[in-house]
């Protein structure tokens, strides 16, 4: 990434918030929601600006070597949060990791798939959520924050027709208290949702968000906790959530559709005037290599200056800061996998395009 001329960095620099060589060696301070509610700030009232890359796939696709690279150069190009799901959106249910581990016994939320130890040299130790933690830990070693999506929302059960929709109102509060007791004191943004709208599923995640409460803190206290919801295209999480307790910020997804009709400086402006205040910012825009509206065609692909363009639309709007995204890179796209909406390169290769 060439960062040194953007925006982002100079709000980087300005917020000091570029890891530093000592916060790589102790745990990473504390986020939490500024006393003005727009920004997020460290615990000692540091500003925080947020510059996300869009990694769905970290957990599910990567080895242990493949993602400690990947972190230290998205370290090295200053990112502060790098966006991964738990269980993952590309058959992350069924298909192993690359360490060969499924994540659920049963496809049961309530039953994740633990062995006792975690040696990565033993198979029959090193299972999905001890490879997840060491993705983790080597995130926040590196400085950065990981954005946690526990699952993706295609895994949620919204009474249509589908496979494998193993969440609901029953077992996901389960879930989410075993993923904040074993993840909540590290360096974690959670981030619920997972490109789904919540018109069917709000009871779903709210009990999630509940689990992941009292995972970490012991009770339903959202105190300590940094929250957003990652919705579908064109939406904010503000539709479903902005009035809930445990919604620290409001997160949007303006998508990979044209500039003339995605208007994203509207969107970011129209959360950040609601009340209660709460910060916004784009989780999800277009990405960069990514066939314009879908139709490669007609619009042919992104490039740099567009990725620029929106993020220096979102953070002029009011955004506390702003997600990167690669076509690529989001679903680790490699030799003999399935390629997404054609992607354009190799992921190892993606993580070096111009970007922001």
């Amino acid at each position: 990434m060439k960062l040194a001329t953007s925006i982002l960095t100079a709000a980087l620099l300005l917020a000091g918030t570029a890891p530093s060589p000592a916060q790589t060696r102790r745990a990473l301070p504390h986020l939490k929601v500024s006393d003005s509610k727009r920004f997020l700030v460290q615990e000692d009232g540091k500003p925080f600006f947020y510059l996300g890359d869009t990694a769905w796939e970290l957990f599910h696709r990567l080895t242990r070597e493949e993602a400690a690279a990947y972190l230290k150069l998205r370290a090295q190009q200053k990112y502060t949060v790098i966006q991964a799901v738990a269980l993952a959106e590309l058959d992350g249910l069924t298909d192993p990791n690359a360490h060969g581990s499924l994540p659920l016994v049963d496809l049961d939320p309530a039953k994740p798939a633990v062995t006792p130890g975690a040696d990565p040299k033993n198979p029959k130790q090193y299972d999905y959520w001890d490879h997840v933690e060491y993705i983790v830990d080597e995130a926040n070693r590196q400085g950065l924050y990981i954005g946690l999506l526990p699952s993706w929302g295609a895994w949620l059960d919204d009474g249509r027709p589908g496979k494998n929709k193993v969440l609901n109102a029953a077992n996901a509060q389960a879930y989410g208290e075993f993923v904040g007791k074993r993840f909540g004191k590290k360096g974690i943004i959670w981030i619920l949702g997972g490109d789904r709208n919540a018109d069917q599923t709000a009871a779903i995640w709210r009990a999630m968000a509940r689990g992941i409460a009292i995972g970490v803190n012991g009770k339903e206290d959202y105190q300590g906790l940094v929250m957003g919801f990652h919705p579908n295209g064109g939406t904010t999480s503000s539709r479903w959530f902005h009035e809930d307790r445990w919604l620290s910020v409001n997160m949007q997804q303006t998508g990979h559709g044209l500039a003339e009709t995605t208007k994203s400086w509207e969107k970011i402006a129209a959360d950040y005037n609601k009340t209660p205040v709460k910060p916004v910012m784009d989780a999800e825009p277009l990405y960069e290599d990514h066939p314009l509206a879908f139709r490669a065609i007609d619009n042919g692909y992104s490039f740099d200056a567009h990725v620029r363009q929106r993020a220096y639309w979102d953070t002029f709007s009011g955004a506390f800061g702003h997600t990167y995204g690669d076509h690529s890179v989001w679903q680790m796209y490699a030799a003999k996998r399935k390629p997404i909406n054609g992607p354009l390169l190799y992921w190892n290769e993606a993580i070096h395009r111009p970007g922001l």
